[in-house]
């Protein structure tokens, strides 16, 4: 039986021996590792998992939703039989959730995952974790932590770009808020953010990010923009989109590159409604999670004039090559951007055929995992 050597890692995803790779053979209905790396073993190890061996059963050593949850049309798991069998080669970017890890923090990240066949009925399955985020158990940091952490520059602005994808040029970035911690991995925003706004301190956000994003253009290029997430109580401020103006001129930046997203709750009421509209003076103004958030159409015919942008929740758009259900909505929502005058952007594209299909069927701009992933600023 051939063994495999590190030179097919590099095969893959050209970078030897740094990515964990097991080599595995078809045995009846289930798959047997053959050869495990160095870097594999490692990897169980820092998971605080049971090493992998060669000998093991993938079935019984592999994470139950590798094995059970859908990725596309079929578990992770079949995927990695099928390519044994039929030798056609797969790869593709997926967002591992869930399991619970030493007790400390739950998997929530990005992998890209290869497989490719060795001879018939083998195969070798490589993977990199491209993402740093992770979900901490326990009690979230208390309000008075979290509100230290904005103030002494321990949060920081991540950028993730979004691309027009006519040709695949990055026009903009959105602005990510992330508290990265002493061990490389960075709090998700879902863990401070609810106690900070509850706590009154949402405006304290907002310009955090509106001061750090005024900071980044500076050194950006001028044909680039950043967009700031804008929730209902920063609109409710009296001297929101004033003060808007105000950071703008100081720090010599063009209000139009600082763009600003809404989401329903935070757009649709009169109030809101006149302060956005003032804002869009000079402001593009986008709506955010629309297909999820944005679920009323109608709703989106109040911003006429003043939303510019309608940006489609990842929901309808992750698988959305293989679901003619999402195809249907996403056209509508394309008829509705065509009748407000809006440009479409596909939030959360996370594989090549979801691309390919977005492009297809006229979507004009895109972000997400498989085009680019948020990093800190400064970005090139």
């Amino acid at each position: 039986m051939p063994t495999p050597t590190a030179d097919l890692n590099t095969l893959i995803l050209g970078s030897p021996n740094l990515n964990p790779f097991i080599a595995v053979e078809v045995v009846e209905d289930d798959l047997r590792c053959i050869r495990v790396s160095q870097s594999a073993i490692a990897f169980y190890q820092d998971l605080g998992l049971p090493p992998l061996r060669e000998g093991d059963l993938l079935c019984e050593r592999l994470p139950r939703h590798k094995v059970q949850q859908p990725y596309q049309l079929e578990p992770l798991y079949e995927s990695y039989r099928r390519v044994a069998k039929t030798g056609v080669p797969w790869q593709r970017e997926i967002c591992f959730k869930g399991g619970e890890v030493n007790g400390e923090y739950t998997i929530d990240a990005i992998f890209e995952v290869s497989v490719c066949q060795l001879i018939p009925d083998q195969a070798l399955i490589s993977w990199r974790d491209v993402s740093r985020e992770r979900g901490y158990l326990g009690e979230a940091p208390d309000v008075a932590r979290s509100l230290a952490a904005l103030s002494n520059g321990e949060m920081q602005l991540y950028g993730q770009p979004i691309f027009r994808l006519s040709d695949m040029q990055i026009v903009g970035y959105e602005g990510l808020i992330r508290w990265p911690q002493g061990d490389g991995i960075a709090r998700r925003p879902g863990e401070f953010l609810p106690g900070l706004d509850e706590a009154g301190y949402a405006l304290n956000v907002f310009w955090f990010t509106v001061q750090e994003a005024l900071k980044h253009l500076q050194k950006l290029d001028e044909r680039l923009a950043i967009a700031v997430n804008l929730s209902a109580a920063c609109i409710a401020a009296p001297d929101f989109p004033k003060k808007l103006g105000v950071l703008c001129n100081e720090q010599g930046v063009d209000r139009a590159r600082l763009e600003i997203e809404v989401t329903e709750e935070g757009a649709v009421n009169p109030a809101s409604e006149e302060k956005l509209r003032e804002a869009a003076t000079w402001h593009r103004v986008k709506a955010d999670d629309v297909g999820a958030k944005f679920a009323n159409f109608g709703q989106l015919l109040h911003l006429r004039g003043i939303i510019s942008v309608l940006k489609v929740d990842i929901s309808l758009i992750r698988g959305i090559a293989e679901d003619d259900g999402k195809q249907g909505i996403f056209k509508a929502i394309a008829i509705v951007a065509e009748t407000l005058d809006c440009k479409l952007v596909a939030e959360g594209i996370q594989d090549e055929a979801d691309l390919d299909w977005l492009k297809a069927n006229g979507c004009g701009y895109g972000q997400g995992f498989w085009l680019g992933k948020p990093e800190p600023f400064p970005l090139a």
